[in-house]
């Protein structure tokens, strides 16, 4: 069970694991725009699918 840092604008996410001590939450190393902090159930959608 850990935690993910999502992109918003290119649909990104990175796996960052359960020790929150250390998270470092940053920009998206391919858009560079700020990622987010999201709960670990959070199951995004496949980046072509625009919709969702």
């Amino acid at each position: 069970m850990g935690h993910k840092a999502v992109c918003l604008e290119c649909y990104r996410v990175e796996n960052l694991g359960s020790n929150l001590t250390n998270i470092n939450i940053g920009k998206c190393p391919l858009c560079t725009n700020q990622m987010i902090f999201i709960n670990h159930k959070f199951r995004p959608p496949k980046k072509t699918d625009t919709k969702k």
